[in-house]
């Protein structure tokens, strides 16, 4: 993902009030699982697809992993690193975690429908992580 931040010269010396490029930050993220593709994870990568990287754990032998296995990875992942293994709870952050991801609009199953967690649960998950 290529973030671009801008803000507009509208001082007297830009006549024409066109934007001026003031940031560009490259941010590889997963594309399957959200997973940041920085720092210590930068060497993660398992994968390069048209859409974007997938990491090491959502790929195997130069294709993406089932989308099960995905699913199931995501809940293994949030019980034992945000919810002191509550799997129900687990289940429900992966499962809004996966549909804020394009990837999984294009690539439905049958897992992904259900209830997902609440936005306050969500945060509540993310801040320890």
């Amino acid at each position: 993902m290529l973030i671009y931040l801008f803000c507009y010269d509208v001082s007297p010396h830009n006549s024409h009030s066109f934007p001026a490029l003031i940031y560009s930050l490259s941010m590889k993220t997963c594309i399957t699982c959200g997973m940041p593709l920085t720092g210590n994870h930068a060497n993660d990568i398992g994968l390069e697809l048209p859409e974007g990287p997938v990491c090491k754990f959502d790929s195997e032998n130069g294709k993406v992993k089932s989308a099960e296995a995905i699913f199931e990875g995501g809940i293994v992942f949030f019980a034992e690193e945000t919810t002191d293994g509550d799997r129900e709870l687990a289940e429900r952050l992966t499962r809004k975690n996966m549909h804020s991801l394009s990837y999984w609009k294009t690539h439905p199953f049958k897992k992904l429908e259900g209830t997902e967690a609440t936005d306050a649960e969500f945060e509540t998950a993310m801040a320890k992580l």
